[in-house]
């Protein structure tokens, strides 16, 4: 006949047999990831540093960026948009020197003798798909600052009408590089612009 099971030394009876089975005794709780361990802040100053973020938002905009028929029409759109604003900027100029020129007569010139229209083509084409992409915006921010500055001393100078020409030209590639910015980086270049301008009044007056 087997013997009754018996309490180690110093355990009582009682306690042995309420004891919970060992399947169900509290299992050592597992250690926390390391990357719990880290501070938010701490965290997302490490992913802005390795650069993910930039390469999620270079996904996005080639993600989202217009191609094939979607990129033609667009690049069509902006292209009859920025030819009429240099047609009415250059009507502009030439009144300005007492110059009788109609709007037909200009843009005629403007598709026939000159290449303002494919230029115009040829930049949205090859940088509206791209519009969205950080190191673009920068770019575009930097080319609205100066030529912003290039065409506020062309008009404040009160060149002859061969310098003023080039006014047309630098406004509309200005209008487009600002349609493309986001907001800030538009106020940005703006305030910059003004602040280049009076700068160079002062170290090298007109």
């Amino acid at each position: 006949m087997p013997k009754p099971a018996t309490a180690p030394a110093g355990i009582p009876h009682h306690r042995l047999a309420n004891a919970p089975p060992r399947s169900k005794r509290q299992q050592p709780t597992p250690a926390r990831p390391l990357i719990d361990l880290i501070p938010d802040r701490e965290a997302q100053r490490l992913a802005r540093a390795s650069g993910v973020f930039a390469q999620l938002d270079r996904a996005h905009a080639l993600r989202t960026a217009p191609v094939g028929g979607a990129l033609v029409s667009q690049t069509v759109l902006y292209t009859v948009l920025l030819v009429g604003a240099y047609a009415g900027i250059e009507v502009l100029v030439y009144q300005q020197f007492f110059e009788d020129h109609l709007w037909q007569h200009v843009f005629m010139r403007i598709w026939k003798e000159t290449m303002v229209g494919p230029a115009l083509a040829v930049l949205v084409y090859l940088t509206h798909g791209y519009a969205h992409v950080r190191g673009v915006q920068w770019g575009m921010s930097v080319g609205v600052v100066a030529i912003v500055t290039a065409m506020m001393r062309t008009i404040v100078s009160r060149s002859a009408l061969g310098e003023m020409l080039k006014v047309p030209g630098m406004a509309v590639v200005a209008l487009y590089f600002i349609a493309q910015l986001r907001l800030t980086l538009v106020l940005a270049s703006l305030a910059a612009s003004a602040a280049s301008y009076s700068l160079l009044a002062l170290v090298k007056p007109l």
